[in-house]
């Protein structure tokens, strides 16, 4: 998604350690993220900052699915406006189908792919290994 097309804003705008965060809804587009957020308090403990009201995990597995989930589940919460953090490879599926739906995004870029540093050295140690007999 390119910033010609999203409008992005600065993390700073959005947190604030004095709010409560933990009763905000958490929408994620499937269960390895879902655990990775509930995973959140046993990690930091009871605090404002961790949240519970996680939804979307099971309902989807993509980005559409999950778009249209919010769109069902926004009318119950009341909620237009929605901050939606992404990393730097993604489709314009979910934000498409919720601009659609008449919800305003404001999105942040909280990662970023990379290759590893070490994957060339990696992949000829594991084929050493594989053409050897060590590794099977």
């Amino acid at each position: 998604m390119s910033a010609d097309n999203q409008p992005c804003v600065q993390a700073e705008q959005y947190i604030s350690v004095n709010e409560d965060w933990s009763e905000l809804p958490f929408y994620v587009v499937g269960e390895a993220t879902a655990t990775a957020l509930a995973d959140i308090q046993s990690v930091a403990g009871q605090t404002q900052l961790a949240p519970t009201d996680i939804r979307g995990g099971t309902q989807s597995g993509t980005s559409e699915k999950l778009a249209h989930f919010i769109l069902d589940d926004l009318p119950i919460i009341n909620l237009r406006k929605l901050l939606y953090l992404t990393g730097d490879k993604n489709r314009d599926v979910l934000p498409n189908v919720l601009r659609d739906g008449g919800i305003e995004l404001q999105c942040l870029q909280v990662y970023a792919t990379q290759g590893s540093s070490s994957f060339a050295s990696d992949l000829a140690q594991t084929i050493a290994s594989v053409t050897s007999g060590e590794l099977r």
